[in-house]
């Protein structure tokens, strides 16, 4: 048996001992499938998956929106460009998968990506450039991350596949921010 199952066992036995004659007692391990839910990681639940895809979905766009007005680079702003669309229309399936399965999104950005998108709006020009490519290209690699974890491990079958689905897209992205990074002017002297 599970520490979970063990201790959610305890509790009920414990309440079941110390209930007063007519309470309502609720079996705390009602509801748990034959799935372990202590072996499933919270980052391969569905619902954990959807708003972290959701919240870095929507700082792609602000942040491919802001690069599209600060970058100097054209290579930069067709690039934010196409942040702008490629993850508008993943957030429109993410929202699709969510509602489909009454998941709560995230509808402003969290304190982390609020901060990026403050610390690129205080630069402009190739400082700029340079600070916008080098978080895509990180921000993609951990996003690949999340993304192959859910497409392998996901316990909804939906999510996995639009994990999988998306994984190529993302590993573009990553590729071609990674190919930016590396021409742009004194990008390696920042590191």
């Amino acid at each position: 048996m599970s520490k979970t199952k063990r201790m959610a066992a305890l509790t009920f036995v414990a309440t079941l001992c110390f209930a007063a004659p007519g309470d309502a007692i609720t079996d705390p391990t009602n509801g748990m499938d034959s799935v372990d839910k202590s072996a499933v990681p919270e980052q391969s639940s569905p619902t954990f998956f959807l708003k972290e895809a959701a919240g870095n979905g929507m700082a792609e766009v602000e942040l491919g929106k802001l690069a599209q007005q600060r970058a100097s680079s054209s290579a930069v702003k067709a690039f934010g460009q196409q942040m702008v669309a490629d993850h508008t229309k993943a957030n429109q399936q993410v929202q699709a998968l969510a509602a489909e399965k009454k998941i709560d999104l995230p509808t402003t950005l969290d304190s982390k990506h609020a901060a990026v998108r403050d610390q690129l709006a205080s630069k402009s020009g190739v400082e700029f450039d340079q600070a916008y490519m080098d978080e895509m290209a990180n921000d993609h690699k951990k996003v690949i991350e999340q993304f192959s974890e859910a497409a392998k491990q996901s316990t909804d079958k939906d999510v996995k596949e639009f994990a999988a689905n998306t994984l190529p897209v993302l590993q573009g992205h990553l590729e071609k921010a990674t190919a930016i990074e590396a021409s742009l002017p004194q990008a390696r002297a920042s590191q």
